[in-house]
């Protein structure tokens, strides 16, 4: 007899809204907006096809690009932060685009402060452009889109 499963519940951590699937937080974006609701049923559509492939399968290298369109997609637009976010993940991107997740380290981290030297930003700006990508990372532990155990060991 086949195993019977259940469709994935979207849950709330604080507020943003999150499936639990295969022992992972796949985040959605703020709990009760749209985009949360779209993306759940996006998720959904993508289960009912083929419940074994609606996610990164565990041991899957992530690439940055997936980790940085997860995280814009669960921030939305409507933070004070948001076009900061959106420079500093520009940035980040057009150096390390395609690149796993657990290649990014420290000196990573420093290539793209110096790709915002380059383009003329005021130290203060760049560092709060650099604490952006961090938290990008932090996030991506958080919801289980990685595991840190290899990648930002230090805090730069």
């Amino acid at each position: 007899m086949p195993k019977i499963t259940t469709v994935p519940q979207v849950r709330r951590d604080r507020d943003y809204a999150y499936v639990r699937y295969n022992g992972r937080k796949i985040p959605l974006g703020k709990w009760g907006t749209p985009e949360a609701e779209k993306a759940y049923r996006q998720f959904v559509k993508a289960w009912a096809s083929n419940p074994t492939a609606a996610t990164i399968k565990p041991g899957e290298q992530v690439c940055l690009d997936q980790l940085c369109l997860a995280f814009a997609q669960a921030r939305g637009d409507n933070n004070s932060d948001h076009g900061n976010y959106k420079t500093a993940i520009e940035v980040l991107l057009s150096v390390f685009s395609g690149e796993p997740v657990e290649s990014f380290d420290f000196s990573a981290l420093e290539t793209v402060r110096n790709q915002f030297l380059q383009r003329g930003y005021s130290r203060t700006h760049i560092n709060k452009l650099t604490s952006l990508v961090r938290s990008i990372f932090y996030w991506g532990v958080w919801g289980n889109f990685y595991s840190d155990s290899k990648t930002y060991r230090g805090r730069p």
